[in-house]
């Protein structure tokens, strides 16, 4: 069966009925709803996500992990995996730390924070050589400086240097190596264990 065209068709618009003009824009109208609807949906969709990022960009804005242990240099504070516990104690900060300044950076200086690892648990800590990816700094710049998980300062032993694990009732007292810009001052030293984190304040 061949559908015979609407009559308005072939008519000039001008001719139009006013129902003829109805059925003729109602069309139109909805195609172009359809086509800008979702163009609006993406843009603010958009507009959104920037927002997280920005509000990401800062390490200072990102709130802190379940578990957040403050205290002064010399304090103590105990962090734990899951599986494991240990008791960790910022003793020093040298400043400045004396190294290889063959592999020191442009406008750059050494620094170290020491700390006594003691295992308190019933399971012996292991991975000690993984506690210098653990340990950052913020400085007075406002930045996070990660450790320099390379090089080695003459006034104590760097973690990547010491031993693999130490087991209940054990302690050993080692340190992590930084390289930060010489008219920058540390603010704060950071540990990161799973979900907990304990904060030292450099006074």
């Amino acid at each position: 069966m061949k559908l015979r065209k609407p009559q308005f068709y072939k008519k000039r618009p001008s001719e139009w009925s006013r129902k003829e003009r109805i059925q003729f824009s109602v069309p139109v109208v909805v195609a172009i709803l359809a086509i800008v609807i979702p163009l609006i949906v993406t843009r603010g969709g958009g507009g959104g996500t920037n927002s997280k990022l920005d509000l990401n960009r800062s390490s200072t804005s990102a709130p802190p992990p379940a578990g957040t242990y403050y205290a002064s240099l010399g304090g103590k504070v105990s962090l734990s995996d899951g599986t494991q516990s240990a008791t960790i104690q910022l003793t020093r900060i040298i400043d400045p730390a004396s190294g290889n300044n063959a592999f020191l950076g442009a406008g750059d200086r050494y620094l170290a924070t020491e700390f006594r690892l003691s295992d308190t648990s019933k399971s012996p800590v292991t991975n000690i050589w993984e506690f210098d990816g653990a340990t950052t700094i913020t400085g007075t710049d406002g930045l996070t400086y990660s450790a320099d998980q390379v090089d080695t300062v003459s006034e104590c032993t760097s973690f990547h240097n010491g031993p693999y694990q130490i087991v209940t009732g054990q302690s050993v007292t080692e340190c992590v190596v930084f390289q930060i810009p010489t008219n920058v001052s540390v603010s704060e030293v950071v540990v990161t264990v799973g979900n907990e984190r304990g904060i030292w304040s450099s006074r």
